[in-house]
This record gives C-alpha cells, sequence and structure tokens, in this order.
C-alpha cells in the first residue's frame, strides 16, 4: 500500500469518527454552492458471444467520480477530501435482464455495496478533488446461454448527497457486436532481407452483427517500412534518428461488413525490408470504426497520404476459421548473417597485474541468406 493509500485510509478513520460526534482536525472547506461531481466510467460495452476460457474476468466496468481541481497535498504531504458528508451511489442494470449476466461484488471497495437483484446502492463520506482518488470500483458482464446477438440494455448510474450537484452517466450494453480477430501470417519460404513482403492482411468477423466502417493499422520495427502505395492509407514514417522507432501505416475503409465473415485486402499491402534487417517485428490489427471517426485517427501522429489507387475490402468465401487469431504479430526475416570485426588494443603487463582493456565488435560487412 503507497503512502497516500495509508493517508487516505487515515483520513477515513478520522472523519467515521467525526460523524459521531469526534471532533475532526483538518482544515475547514466552506461551501456556498453544492458541488458538481461527475460519475466516471465508459460509455459503451461490447459483449463477446466467444468469451475467453478460463470463466469470469476482469470487470469491463470502472466506475468513479470527478470533482473540480486536482488533490494537492498540503505541507505535511496530506491530501485532504474536499466534500465530507455521506452521499449514494446507485447502479441500475434492470435493462440487461435476459441480455446478460451482472456481477456488482467489486463495487464500493472495502466497505461494499447492497445489492437487490440488478439494483446495487453504495453509500460512502468522501470526494477528493480530480478522480485519482474517487474509485467506486467496478462490475463484470458476461453472456449467459438466453444471450443472443444485437441484445442490447444500459447501465444507469445516479448519485445524491447533500450539498452535491452529482451527473450521472449511462453505459450501453451491447452482446455479439463486431468482434474482429486477424489473419495469421506466415515468413514466404526463401524470404531475405531486403525483400518485400507482400502481405496478405485479412480479418473475420466472429461477432453476430455487422458494421459499417473499418481501419488497419500496421505498424514495424526499424528495419521494415511501408511504400507509399494506396490513396486511402496514410504513412508516418520512422525517424532515422530513433533506432527503437517505428514505421506506421492507417488506411481507412468506408465499407460494410457482416457478421460471421472473412474479409481480405483487394491487393496484398507491401512490407520492405532493409538489408541489416532480422527479427523484425511486423503487428497489425483491423477496427470497427466508422469512418468519420476514423479519420480522427490521423491527427495523433505526422501521417502522409498514399499516391496510388485506393485499397479495398473483398469477401473471402470458405475461410477457414482456424486461420484467424485475436492478436498477429510476424518476426521476419529469420535469416541473416553479419561480418564482424573484434577491435580492441595490444597492452603489456607484468605476471599478476591487473590492466584494462577496450574491445567492441563492428560490423564491416552484411550477407543475407
Amino acid at each position: 500500500m503507497t503512502s497516500l493509500a495509508v493517508v487516505r485510509r487515515t483520513i477515513s478513520a478520522f472523519v467515521l469518527a467525526a460523524l459521531v460526534g469526534t471532533a475532526l482536525a483538518g482544515p475547514a472547506h466552506a461551501q456556498e454552492e453544492p458541488l458538481p461531481v461527475s460519475i466516471t466510467g465508459p460509455d459503451s460495452v461490447n459483449l463477446s458471444l466467444h468469451p475467453e476460457a478460463g470463466g469470469p474476468g476482469e470487470p469491463q466496468i470502472e466506475l468513479g467520480l470527478r470533482a473540480p481541481g486536482e488533490p494537492v497535498p498540503d505541507e505535511d504531504g496530506v491530501i485532504w477530501p474536499i466534500h465530507t458528508g455521506e452521499y449514494t451511489v446507485t447502479v441500475d442494470a434492470s435493462s440487461l435482464a435476459g441480455v446478460a449476466a451482472v456481477d456488482f461484488s467489486q463495487l464500493g471497495g472495502w466497505q461494499g455495496c447492497s445489492v437487490d437483484g440488478l439494483v446495487a446502492t453504495c453509500s460512502d463520506y468522501e470526494i477528493y478533488a480530480g478522480q485519482d482518488y474517487n474509485d467506486l470500483g467496478g462490475i463484470r458482464l458476461d453472456v449467459t446461454d438466453e444471450s443472443a446477438a444485437g441484445d442490447f440494455g444500459a447501465i444507469q448510474i445516479t448519485a445524491a448527497g447533500e450539498d452535491l450537484a452529482f451527473t450521472g452517466h449511462t453505459v450501453d450494453v451491447l452482446v455479439g457486436g463486431p468482434e474482429l480477430l486477424m489473419k495469421q501470417l506466415t515468413e514466404p519460404e526463401g524470404f531475405q532481407a531486403g525483400d518485400t513482403f507482400q502481405a496478405p492482411l485479412g480479418f473475420r468477423n466472429v461477432g453476430g452483427l455487422g458494421g459499417d466502417g473499418i481501419v488497419l493499422r500496421i505498424s514495424g520495427s526499424r528495419g521494415l517500412s511501408f511504400p507509399s502505395t494506396f490513396s486511402n492509407c496514410w504513412y508516418e514514417p520512422r525517424d532515422p534518428d530513433d533506432v527503437l522507432g517505428r514505421s506506421t501505416a492507417l488506411c481507412i475503409f468506408d465499407s460494410e461488413f457482416t457478421g460471421e465473415a472473412s474479409y481480405g485486402l483487394s491487393a496484398p499491402f507491401p512490407i520492405e525490408t532493409a538489408g541489416f534487417a532480422l527479427y523484425d517485428t511486423m503487428s497489425y490489427s483491423f477496427s470497427a470504426v466508422p469512418a468519420e471517426q476514423a479519420r480522427e485517427l490521423l491527427t495523433e501522429g505526422d501521417y502522409q497520404a498514399g499516391d496510388g489507387p485506393a485499397l479495398e475490402l473483398a469477401r473471402v468465401p470458405d475461410a477457414d476459421p482456424a486461420d484467424y487469431t485475436r492478436y498477429a504479430e510476424m518476426d521476419f526475416p529469420t535469416a541473416n548473417t553479419f561480418d564482424l570485426d573484434l577491435t580492441g588494443e595490444r597492452l603489456r603487463a607484468r605476471k599478476g597485474s591487473t590492466v584494462s582493456v577496450d574491445g567492441g565488435v563492428i560490423a564491416s560487412k552484411q550477407q543475407c541468406r
């Protein structure tokens, strides 16, 4: 437990004592207007009809509160709450009946919450500035035998307390929405450093529902680069002075796709390898994102548009589901050799004495095979 956590736990004990009549030795906070507090959490959750093996996992929904300002320690390093007084948070998941199983067990932290069916009620006493110290806990959702693709519901989170003005939050829950797996790739036989890999990228939607709009993001380590070949792809080259930098390409498809179907590119995606490349890493992912929203991603980097024909998506009939995986990554080329020269210096010394010698290795010649 961190020192700040210990401080907060100690303050909690003091506040509880104050509620039963014990004086609290802390700074006073005058509050003329209700304190505005917003409830935070994800806007939506897509529940897979193909959950990973191993049983229930971590909560998909983490809730919290956001109050004005940021937490600032006093001269003793103590972070005080900006509001003390009981407030109640209500989490209503009634509309998920028959849609998904709801687990409230991780809500409320050490205090816990009372649960009545699909409604949980949680109480607390302190609110801190900002968001970092206002964690409400998590909610786990799982599909059931009754769940079907397209089932939809929402979780409504509200709160109330004296001298507090809460803004509620809604989490939309969809079952069987688009869920894309990537086509697995293998290095072509006889591939050499310096060659160009014509990558047959693709995805399979294992979700029960389709969508409109796809984004392809592909990234490669130092020995890999992407020619600016397609007009609906944007390219961010690696900084040549950054040995750990990566080349990135982003392609946007304003295309519809269906559920339980596989798709590939209308042309292979070229990936050039440098003569020094060896076990460089390439990864890629397709995401279901509407084209208008996808273009906002271009502001994340210094992307330049390609100058060739547009790349398109094409449905792949009779694709083998075993060829697709959740995470697509490949290390290549897997063969390369280097001629190395040993460098150093020559010293004379008496027997038993200790000397320091600077040595190193220089790659003087490179051969690829």
